[in-house]
């Protein structure tokens, strides 16, 4: 008796006539403005059919039954994890603190190229990003990356039962490789902390 929707059909037309969208907009007028206002949304004349019609009905009780799980997942608290507060706190504040901090100098031809600590922490959080991508099933997250130019501090989330010691000492030496290719022997020495090991993750 309901519509009937194609993969393509974001907007079908019920055996009655009446398109889903527009009975979408009413159920939605309804958690907005209350049953009673919405109706007063309606296309002209068209009250009687929406009473009456058993195609509509169906309609408007699945729309109703898919508002409902909307309106609970909005409400729902989500909670924050562990210490993401501190930690992005922390990268904010080191970022901060070096807008105008010290710099490592780097011989090039014809002079030197001067880069800040900033540009190097921001480097290396880009660097362990991408070479995290292809580790853990896509699972294992950069959390923070922390330093200057003499060190860095990189600390990590790997999905629960990974190897964590045998992926974090590659993303050591292969952060250490890539740094240095971009900053060459002024490259900060890294280490990697395993900060989370979220089980939710695993699929």
């Amino acid at each position: 008796m309901g519509a009937e929707m194609s993969p393509v059909d974001i907007d079908p037309v019920l055996a009655c006539g009446r398109s889903a969208g527009y009975l979408r907009d009413l159920v939605a007028d309804e958690a907005t403005d209350g049953p009673e206002a919405a109706r007063t949304h309606a296309a002209p004349g068209d009250l009687e059919h929406l009473d009456g019609c058993p195609y509509c009905a169906e309609q408007l009780a699945l729309l109703r039954s898919q508002w409902t799980l909307v309106q609970r997942t909005a409400a729902a608290q989500v909670p924050v994890p562990n210490e993401l507060i501190s930690r992005t706190l922390a990268t904010v504040n080191a970022l901060r603190g070096q807008q105008s901090g010290d710099h490592v100098e780097i011989d090039q031809h014809g002079g030197q190229l001067r880069v800040r600590d900033r540009v190097i922490v921001l480097l290396a959080r880009a660097l362990a990003h991408d070479l995290l991508v292809e580790q853990a099933n896509g699972q294992a997250r950069v959390l923070a990356v922390r330093g200057d130019h003499d060190a860095l501090t990189v600390e990590i989330a790997l999905p629960y039962g990974t190897p964590i010691r045998v992926l974090a000492e590659r993303l050591r030496l292969q952060l250490i490789d890539a740094l240095g290719v971009q900053l060459g022997p002024a490259a900060p020495a890294v280490s990697v902390h395993v900060a989370d090991l979220p089980r939710s993750t695993i699929g």
